[in-house]
């Protein structure tokens, strides 16, 4: 805590004059002048409602002060002056510093009678930790912190609330549960939910309604004891997407590789049996001219209404010949890890096997390496991978050839899902996306699905808005790194 306070500082007010509208404002400090001779406060035209910052002079003597602000109306009447008091700290002298503190919690005992607690270092700013008594009763408190400076001298204290919830008695189980979306209907109002055997922790399942309007909404539970007190609620945020059309026959589908052209414009899919759901097998006819590698199709399809969905996609490979007869590449999530395992057969002139990875299965890197044995019959591998990203791992081999040449795996893909913590939502976003589970020392990335860098951003606090809304339509992967944890998810730009 800071032993004095800066003596400039922002005061904000806001008045409402209903239909009457504002024609003047002035606002003075600690003396009224009289109405009209105050510091009048520039308007633009003739406004209902008035925001306006005062700057604090710092010419100001120390101790405390009033800040008075009044409105004249179209009529040409001037309100009552509303008024809010502050407080400037004497300017501290070179050399002052907190050199010890004390706190106590509820009442006051006076200055130097409270708890005292070290402050380790001397110095202009001090950490320290308070205990809170275990004797308190359930309910709201306060503790309050002073400290003292080198000078002797005690500042005033700083003071927080907190909260002591009851302890729960032995044989005490919950009995009963409700919950609410957005609005609390009061407690015993809310919606039943069954708990199923009584205890101290009970698990159940409720539904959401279907009649809720897309968007942001806050679903919260409370649940009741045997002994008949209801618990404060618990809520969570939740999104609801936009409902699907009625009439939500699939009568068309296109699909493209790599890039995508726009709606309409990708290669057309003849769609045998229109339906909610088609389950067939198209031709890929646009394979001749792409490079040895990977690349992605995506499909996307129409309904009878004439409206397109979001694309889907799949990864696709363009081999050429394996440098070894045969190869099986599969792998298995273990815990927070991904065993990758893979068999060659009759290896002829193989140098070695490098292990890569990918977040949009088509930029992928290295990030480890295995010799091959090289020689004939049955030969048995294995790597993991010890921090796979959140979302998607799509994971490859490259087989390098003693001379030189390399060639490519089938890829396979392993899913981990809020991993690391990281919360995006709503996916697919519009405009503006919230970003949850973040860490203010880190580093939040915007990518292409070609690996290309849109977007940087230092992070700044644990959950953030993030505009997205001059992105181009498409899919994006969202990265987060910092010094203890990774974390990458796809999210669709509507």
């Amino acid at each position: 805590m800071k032993q004095f306070f800066i003596a400039v500082f922002y005061l904000v007010f806001q008045f409402n004059a209903n239909a009457q509208g504002f024609s003047k404002a002035e606002y003075f400090f600690d003396t009224d002048p009289g109405i009209g001779n105050a510091t009048s406060i520039t308007l633009s035209g003739t406004i209902n409602t008035l925001n306006f910052t005062a700057n604090i002079p710092t010419s100001l003597s120390s101790g405390f002060h009033v800040l008075g602000l009044r409105v004249k109306n179209n009529n040409g009447k001037w309100s009552l002056f509303e008024h809010r008091a502050f407080y400037i700290s004497p300017t501290p002298p070179a050399g002052v510093e907190i050199t010890s503190a004390e706190y106590f919690i509820d009442a006051d005992p006076g200055i130097g009678n409270a708890v005292p607690t070290p402050v380790g270092t001397n110095g202009a700013i001090v950490n320290f930790t308070i205990n809170i008594p275990t004797v308190l009763a359930p309910g709201f408190h306060t503790v309050a912190l002073r400290t003292k400076s080198s000078e002797g001298k005690w500042s005033l204290f700083e003071h927080r609330a907190f909260y002591i919830s009851p302890s729960v008695l032995a044989g005490v189980v919950i009995t009963a549960a409700e919950y609410f979306i957005d609005g609390d209907p009061g407690v015993g109002n809310g919606v039943p939910a069954t708990v199923g055997t009584n205890g101290a922790h009970v698990n159940f399942t409720t539904n959401i309604l279907s009649s809720l309007a897309p968007g942001f909404h806050t679903f919260a539970i409370r649940t009741k004891s045997s002994e008949g007190k209801w618990g404060l609620f618990e809520h969570r945020g939740f999104y609801v997407s936009p409902t699907a059309l009625i009439n939500g026959n699939i009568t068309a589908a296109e699909y493209f590789i790599d890039a995508d052209p726009g709606v309409n414009n990708g290669t057309p899919i003849t769609i045998n049996t229109p339906g909610s759901l088609v389950n067939q097998t198209f031709n890929i006819t646009t394979l001749i001219n792409l490079a040895q590698g990977d690349h992605y199709v995506a499909i996307r399809v129409k309904n009878a209404e004439g409206k397109w969905s979001l694309f889907n996609f799949d990864t696709l490979t363009i081999n050429g010949v394996l440098p070894i007869s045969e190869l099986t590449f599969t792998a298995l999530k273990e815990n927070n890890s991904v065993k990758l395992y893979w068999k060659t057969t009759n290896e002829i002139n193989t140098s070695h096997f490098n292990i890569q990875r990918s977040a949009n299965g088509t930029s992928f890197t290295n990030f480890g390496s295995v010799t091959a044995r090289n020689i004939s019959g049955n030969n048995d591998y294995n790597f993991r991978d010890v921090n796979p990203i959140d979302g998607v791992n799509f994971y490859r081999l490259q087989m390098v050839d003693i001379d030189g040449k390399t060639t490519y795996s089938s890829i396979i893909k392993i899913l981990f899902t809020g991993m690391n913590g990281l919360q995006v939502f709503p996916n697919p976003a519009t405009n503006m996306i919230s970003l949850k589970g973040l860490q203010s020392n880190g580093i939040f990335k915007i990518m292409a699905s070609d690996g290309k860098l849109v977007k940087q951003i230092s992070v700044t606090a644990s959950s953030m808005l993030v505009d997205i809304s001059t992105l181009a339509k498409g899919m994006y992967i969202l990265q987060y790194n910092n010094e203890e944890k990774t974390a990458q998810i796809k999210i669709i730009k509507q």
